[in-house]
């Protein structure tokens, strides 16, 4: 059997659909990935976008009391449902939010500015859906995560000795030494792919996946389908209209000592039905919460069950953490960006390979320079100019199109990605300059300073490459030598 695996023929079949699935794939793979990779740290975005917010890990439920209603002050119809999230180590703010209304909340209780992380959203949507409505985009990204399996898979029966040569390096000869890279680097961060594929893939076709099985198993009740998976709401006839949080959080002290809330959601709200949940994280469980729900008196009613429910269920609710990397801690999170790094480097240079052995410059290596150093000139220039309160969107997307234009215009692949990078690092150093000449140092925000620190940094070690390249980028001889997209 293995055998046949490895013949010479299903080696070239393997081959083949590497490397037309790559082709096809390669410029949204590439976006999906890199954005992902910076989604990764979502939360430091957000924190570095609005650095004024009051950040505490404390609050009480006389805070939480008068936060709801000062809430239910501002808004003019009263909603059925609203969300307290607590503050956390990683996101040391409260916020309170009905699904259309936000406010950040103030240690007395009192309701401070919205949220405005107009970039941060930009990425994490661009990352999930590509912008483009709801159903189409996560079903495209889902998809994508299909493909990137498919891709995976495909790469390590068309490299037979993948494993032999794991170690395997021929320096000096740049087109070879990238296949190698590229290879190590697939077999290394083998797992880490393979679980972001198959999760993404999940995530991605879930709405899918409910819309068919509901269709088939459960007569087109999606409903019906939901509370198998996530579990029924809880009866309840009769509630109090006065809220306990005090109590429901004591008891659930006394029922999982270590769970830590991240939470509240006060259902039915004014109705003989009210009652609340809050939702908990469970050391050592990769599950996103456990949700405890209590009536409105804070007398426990139950748990949900995905600490300790059926297997599929808990599987499903751990996916979220799993595939971005919110489980660990920030070292986790730092490890996810490092290996999210390398499979977009995969990415990229599995295209290059492809362009070098063409050995025909055309188009088409212009296009994919414009992809492969435009998608981040694009993000980067976006968040300069949400800074200032434009929107991002529309920035992205007309400076990739700029790029692509000169790219295409321009015809040679070297010269458009120095200057590409060398305007990459302009724009990096003004995100830098510009966020500190509206803020400075007036800010207690860590996440202000260590994202503003990285994007120095990354600034820094791109102009050193540019400055290094600019003397011998223009030399036909010497860009011969090189891959030709780099």
């Amino acid at each position: 059997m293995m055998l046949r695996l490895f013949s010479t023929q299903s080696i070239k079949k393997a081959h083949y659909a590497h490397k037309a699935l790559g082709v096809c794939t390669a410029a949204l793979l590439y976006l999906t990935c890199l954005t992902g990779t910076l989604s990764v740290f979502f939360e430091e975005f957000e924190r570095w976008e609005q650095p004024y917010i009051n950040e505490s890990l404390f609050y009480s439920p006389d805070q939480i009391h008068q936060a709801i209603r000062n809430f239910h002050k501002k808004v003019r119809q009263p909603p059925k449902t609203i969300w307290l999230v607590l503050p956390t180590p990683s996101m040391p703010r409260m916020h309170v939010s009905d699904g259309e209304h936000e406010w950040f909340v103030n240690g007395d209780g009192s309701l401070s500015e919205s949220p405005a992380m107009a970039w941060t959203a930009m990425l994490t949507k661009l990352h999930m859906q590509l912008h483009l409505p709801e159903n189409v985009g996560f079903i495209l990204v889902g998809v994508l995560g299909v493909l990137l399996c498919s891709l995976i898979i495909s790469g390590f029966f068309a490299h037979p000795n993948i494993i032999k040569n794991a170690f395997h390096w021929r320096l000096g000869r740049p087109v070879l030494t990238q296949v190698d890279i590229h290879n190590r680097l697939s077999i290394w961060a083998l797992p880490f792919y393979l679980m972001s594929a198959l999760s993404g893939a999940f995530i991605g076709l879930i709405g899918l996946f409910s819309v068919v099985s509901g269709f088939a198993f459960y007569g087109n009740d999606n409903d019906a389908l939901l509370a198998k998976i996530f579990g029924d709401d809880p009866v309840v006839r009769e509630s109090s209209h006065n809220l306990d949080f005090e109590k429901a959080l004591n008891e659930l002290k006394n029922l999982a000592s270590e769970a830590k809330p991240i939470y509240l959601a006060i259902h039915q709200i004014d109705t003989d039905q009210q009652y609340f949940e809050i939702a908990a994280t469970l050391p050592q469980r990769l599950i996103y919460s456990e949700i405890y729900r209590f009536q409105a008196d804070g007398v426990f009613i139950d748990k949900q069950g995905f600490s300790d429910g059926e297997g599929g269920r808990q599987v499903a609710y751990s996916l979220y953490r799993l595939h971005f990397g919110h489980y660990g801690g920030f070292v986790v999170k730092v490890a996810y960006g490092l290996l999210g790094l390398a499979l977009t480097w995969t990415c990229a240079s599995g295209i290059n390979i492809w362009l070098a052995r063409r050995k025909v410059v055309g188009p088409i290596n212009d296009l994919w320079v414009a992809v492969v150093w435009g998608l981040p000139l694009a993000l980067s220039a976006s968040a300069l100019l949400s800074i200032f309160g434009l929107t991002p969107l529309g920035f992205f997307c007309v400076t990739e199109f700029l790029v692509v234009i000169f790219s295409l215009g321009l015809k040679n692949p070297h010269n458009s990605a120095w200057f590409i990078k060398a305007a990459l690092v302009i724009v990096l150093g003004l995100i830098v300059v510009s966020q500190f000449f509206l803020v400075g140092l007036n800010t207690s925000v860590t996440a202000y300073y260590g994202v503003s620190a990285v994007i120095l940094v990354s600034a820094l070690l791109m102009g050193a490459s540019v400055f290094r390249q600019r003397y011998g980028v223009f030399n036909s001889a010497e860009a011969k030598k090189r891959l030709p997209n780099c």
